[in-house]
């Protein structure tokens, strides 16, 4: 089916600021949210936050929260006014909301949805259903504390249509099929391995059919980690895969204070057929620059090194 794709930004357009998870962890949530209102103003973007919803759906287990979590989600989805939507965080909540989505029509224009983590669960269920390609990138609230210029200049590249390829160089191969010269087409999918698990069985399911398949993950012990991808590949998902590209593990300690999320990974990757690499500062670390989702992208091996080359899903 064909990728309906979104349309990049200009200064001044509206960008729904949406929490689909409840707001634990965070301290004084109206005055970050306030701050974060004016974090978007600084970039050039109008931000539109209800409140009300935000902090009438800040618990974690209430029904009646989830509702509201899941009004706000499907306004901010339907608005005709807005191009994208923004998401607070990450954490758990939104794989409650996606039934919700199964009794509204989509949208006759797509959205750009920019988020991670948690959120990965909505990009699979967007890209499935909707065809839409979507953003793997920072919540909102980490701005609150990272300082690092980066992550938001290269998103500020993507949203505001500077580029229309991303381009990242400096992947590195993990097994012997990652070392052989060959160029990869394909459209990635994937995210947070703990989210995609709990995905298994569901309509959102992630599918990595003809596929490059993204991973990555953080706080989990390196003996979980490899559970979870023993589950997948018994599973059988990815026998027809075209690649598997980890971003950045952040790791667990084991009982004796190691970390083995490396050893996991590596006889993860000798174990398969298909190219298998790593790709720096994507993913849960102190770097998360941007990866285009459901989006053409071309994986070039060369023998040595690595490149990935993805188109950013905009017009």
């Amino acid at each position: 089916m064909t990728v309906k794709k979104w349309s990049y930004l200009k200064k001044g357009d509206v960008v729904d600021i949406v929490a689909t998870t409840p707001g634990i962890g965070i301290a004084d949530l109206e005055k970050d949210l306030q701050f974060l209102s004016e974090f978007v103003n600084q970039i050039g973007l109008s931000p539109r936050i209800n409140y009300s919803d935000i902090l009438n759906g800040a618990d974690f287990f209430s029904r009646s929260a989830t509702k509201i979590r899941a009004n706000g989600l499907s306004k901010a989805l339907l608005a005709e006014d807005s191009k994208a939507i923004w998401f607070i965080r990450g954490g758990y909540g939104t794989s409650k909301l996606l039934p919700d989505l199964e009794r509204i029509s989509p949208p006759k224009i797509p959205k750009l949805l920019i988020g991670y983590s948690d959120i990965n669960c909505l990009h699979l269920w967007v890209n499935k259903f909707w065809q839409w390609p979507t953003l793997h990138a920072r919540v909102l609230y980490e701005f609150l504390q990272i300082r690092d210029s980066s992550d938001i200049e290269l998103l500020k590249t993507i949203i505001f249509g500077k580029k229309s390829q991303i381009i990242f160089d400096n992947l590195l191969p993990l097994n012997d099929a990652a070392r052989k010269a060959q160029n990869i087409y394909g459209k990635i999918t994937g995210g947070t391995v703990q989210v995609l698990q709990s995905g298994i069985g569901l309509p959102w399911q992630f599918d990595p059919t003809d596929k490059i398949l993204f991973l990555e993950e953080i706080f989990d012990r390196g003996v979980r980690l490899e559970r979870s991808l023993n589950h997948f590949m018994q599973l059988g998902l990815f026998k027809k895969a075209k690649a598997i590209i980890f971003g950045d593990i952040v790791c667990g300690k084991e009982l004796d204070g190691s970390e083995a999320c490396d050893l996991a990974v590596k006889y993860f990757a000798t174990e398969l057929d298909i190219p298998v690499l790593h790709i720096p500062k994507i993913g849960h670390g102190d770097f998360n620059h941007p990866l285009p989702l459901n989006s053409d992208s071309e994986l070039i091996l060369n023998g040595k090194d690595a490149k990935l080359v993805c188109s950013t899903g905009g017009v």
